[in-house]
């Protein structure tokens, strides 16, 4: 009868490690699959601002060369006004001179 109860109190405890083994390997499955998750959620967070960030510098970019754009044209066009203003004033003193003489 001893051995019976011990048999059967064996068997019942190996079935306890076996239930909580299966239960452990079950939760650190849960856990690494939470952890999968976790990472892909930050990975795509990352990508999401990377891609905010690339779209801000290409704006930046875009501003700076506009202006870069602008800064030459009024140039020109203040060269273009200057030269106009040198003919004239050389127009001018051709004028003087040839009433003059």
């Amino acid at each position: 009868m001893q051995m019976a109860e011990r048999q059967a109190s064996l068997e019942n405890q190996y079935e306890e490690e076996m239930l909580f083994a299966e239960l452990n390997r079950r939760d650190q499955k849960k856990k690494e699959e939470i952890e999968r998750i976790k990472i892909a959620q930050q990975r795509e967070k990352v990508e999401e601002r990377n891609a905010i960030l690339a779209v801000q510098k290409e704006l930046r970019q875009r501003r700076v060369d506009e202006e870069k754009q602008l800064n030459h044209m009024e140039k020109e066009m203040l060269r273009e006004e200057w030269e106009k203003q040198s003919e004239l004033e050389k127009l001018k003193d051709q004028k003087q001179k040839e009433r003059v003489k």
